[in-house]
């Protein structure tokens, strides 16, 4: 069974017993100074109450629910998968970081510096098909991070990000199968296109095909 949020930060030094039972006590009543109402989850709670780094738990939260499909960028977590699921042109224009989706929530977490409008937010969600959870951080630097994130996505073969996207557009594979093959390319140190090939989910001459029009 996984340890709760709230305990396991606390095993890490992360918060204090304090914090912890403060935590709990807006969970139970809520604070409408940081819009946050009763029943609200923890994790939630302590982000938009300062109680513990934004990052901090994340990596909590990826430890509690056995996600590893991210990496560290500088004191960001990121998923090569959620990165791979929103273009690059949208995360500058909201300037926002893909940092995971939560396995079998529904729900994605992004980074920004200035909180989206519901609209925005609204735009995102249609996008992924999940629901978005905004994490504030304070980082004067955080756009030239999210330019360094992309650029590393290319430089392991998530141009693969893009040839990806094309493909799941075209209908010759499902957003499902790009993540797998993602995932699947970062271990094997394979390109996502021959990953696709050699697991048979799409031919050769359709994958070069589409790469040749989209190079």
């Amino acid at each position: 069974m996984s340890r709760k949020i709230g305990q396991l930060l606390l095993s890490k030094g992360l918060i204090s017993s304090g914090d912890l039972a403060e935590a709990q006590r807006i969970q139970r009543e809520g604070n409408p100074e940081l819009d946050l109402a009763p029943g609200e989850k923890l994790g939630r709670i302590i982000t938009r109450g300062g109680f513990a780094p934004p990052m901090d738990v994340v990596r909590a939260l990826c430890e509690q629910r056995s996600i590893d499909d991210y990496m560290l960028v500088g004191r960001y977590i990121i998923s090569p998968s959620l990165v791979a699921r929103v273009p690059l042109e949208v995360a500058k224009r909201y300037n926002v970081l893909p940092v995971v989706s939560l396995d079998g929530s529904g729900e994605a977490l992004f980074a920004t510096v200035k909180m989206p409008s519901a609209d925005e937010t609204a735009e995102m969600e249609s996008l992924l098909g999940l629901a978005v959870e905004w994490l504030e951080v304070k980082d004067r630097h955080f756009s030239r991070i999210v330019d360094r994130v992309y650029a590393l996505m290319v430089e392991r073969g998530v141009s693969s990000v893009r040839i990806g996207e094309v493909l799941v557009r075209e209908g010759l594979v499902t957003l499902q199968e790009v993540e797998w093959a993602l995932r699947i390319a970062q271990r094997s140190n394979r390109r996502i296109g021959r990953v696709l090939m050699d697991e048979g989910l799409i031919g050769e001459q359709e994958f070069f095909r589409v790469l040749a029009h989209h190079e």
